[in-house]
């Protein structure tokens, strides 16, 4: 699982591998353990994070702008015969700590 860091009120970018996804029920939740996204749909009232992508490898959903108090570690889950789970830290850098270079983390 890699992590993001970003600025604070850039955008953050976080990847979920799905591997073959067959229609299980997939779950990405925030640090605070609130779903964001239950499949396609949005759980969370939350418009700062978008759903990219939802294919059968990957499900992306973009933060922006990031905020100090959305750092943490975000979850992935595959709800199918075999549950996965895949987690990716995310770092927030308030003013003053130089250009992060705008990474895409994978979890």
């Amino acid at each position: 699982a890699d992590n993001v860091t970003v600025l604070e009120g850039d955008a953050a970018e976080l990847t979920c591998h799905l591997h073959g996804y067959d229609g299980s029920i997939v779950v990405i939740q925030n640090p605070a353990r609130q779903t964001l996204f239950f499949n396609g749909t949005r759980a969370l009232k939350d418009e700062r994070f978008q759903l990219l992508e939802f294919s059968r490898r990957r499900l992306r959903v973009r933060l922006s702008p990031a905020r100090l108090e959305d750092e943490g570690g975000y979850s992935c889950q595959l709800y199918g015969e075999d549950t996965r789970h895949q987690s990716g830290a995310l770092t927030v850098l308030g003013e003053g700590h130089g250009d992060s270079g705008g990474q895409r983390g994978r979890w």
